[in-house]
This record gives C-alpha cells, structure tokens and sequence, in this order.
C-alpha cells in the first residue's frame, strides 16, 4: 500500500464524508482489485490546494481491471452509490480511470476560511 496524506486537516463536517468515501473506495480496491491476485499494490492519496479552494482523493490499484464499457452511472455496487452521494453533498465530483490501473478520483471543495 501507498500512503500520501500527510499534514492534511480537515473541518470535522468535511472529514466525516471524505474518510466515509476513503473506506468505501479502499474496501472496493481490495474486495474487487486483489481479488486472485497474488501480488496488489493500492494507492491512497489525499492532497488539499488551499489556493484554489479544492481538495482530491485518489484510490487506484493495479490489480483486476475494470471492464473497458465500466461506468459510475451503469455500476449497481452499494459502495460506489454511497460515494457518488457523499461527494455531490461536499459539492464534489467522483471520476474513474480504467486501464491497468483501476483508479477513482474524488474532487471536492474546501470550505471558505473566515
């Protein structure tokens, strides 16, 4: 596994759902990318642009690919509904690449410091 999270703070109303969306997309990225696999590498990354206002999430694996026709919109897994939700109520956007590595991204905003 690698880890890239370091010195990220978040407001307690925004940590809540983006640690929610970081359990759901790492159970996935094992169940679904280690599965028969013997040898896995999943990526979690959290980096904050204060500048800009915006936050990403990133959980990708190397493991099984996703099917070329894989979609956010066509997937029926509890796991991803529940992403898709928490990100559009932290004014986020969920994105999936497929290819050899399978990766889910999650964009959000940060709130305004006053």
């Amino acid at each position: 596994m690698h880890l890239h999270a370091k010195g990220i703070s978040l407001p307690v109303a925004l940590a809540m759902p983006v640690s929610l969306i970081s359990n759901e997309l790492l159970t996935n990225a094992f169940l679904h990318g280690c599965s028969g696999q013997d040898e896995v590498t999943v990526g979690f990354s959290v980096q904050i642009d204060e500048v800009a206002g915006r936050g990403e999430l990133i959980v990708k694996n190397n493991g099984v690919e996703l099917p070329a026709d894989f979609t956010i919109e066509s997937s029926t897994g509890l796991g991803l509904r529940i992403v898709r939700e928490l990100a559009g109520r932290i004014g986020g956007n969920l994105e999936v690449g497929t290819g050899k590595d399978a990766q889910f991204r999650v964009g959000f905003k940060l709130p305004k410091v006053k």
